[in-house]
């Protein structure tokens, strides 16, 4: 009993505790974000953003929501670099990607094979939630 109410008094007391900000100089590299339109990957994209990528990749299903999300990230604006340091121009693009779709991700691939000198973090944040099972259109399975 003393046990669990020790985990218990930990957890309340760490509930509000910051996380410290990740601050790294991520100047001349390639960022991708998948389901970066919403959501946590939104905010992942705005947080790499302040870090000064040479590019930073919206993959989206939707290029409208990916667009909305590109102006969001922009008018928000914040750079953040290390103590003294210039902050860079970021290129932000938006592309498209489904990833219940096997020719969208063909697709998406190859545009980064011919575009891409190298990429140098991905994020692979997308996600679907539905109430129903369904197959997709390749026969996948989406839960």
């Amino acid at each position: 009993m003393a046990a669990m109410f020790a985990v218990l008094l930990e957890s309340a007391v760490n509930k509000w505790k910051t996380l410290p900000d990740t601050v790294t100089d991520l100047r001349g590299r390639t960022v991708i974000v998948t389901g970066s339109n919403v959501g946590l990957g939104l905010e992942a994209a705005k947080r790499f953003y302040a870090m000064n990528p040479a590019r930073l990749i919206l993959a989206v299903r939707t290029l409208s929501k990916g667009e909305d999300a590109k102006r969001v990230i922009l008018e928000g604006g914040k750079k953040v670099g290390p103590h003294g340091d210039v902050t860079g121009e970021t290129n932000i693009e938006v592309w498209a990607l489904d990833l219940s779709s096997f020719e969208s991700v063909r697709k998406f691939a190859k545009k980064c094979e011919e575009e891409l000198e190298r990429i140098d973090i991905l994020l692979e944040n997308a996600a679907v939630q539905t109430g129903d099972w369904s197959v997709t259109n390749d026969g996948c399975e989406l839960v």
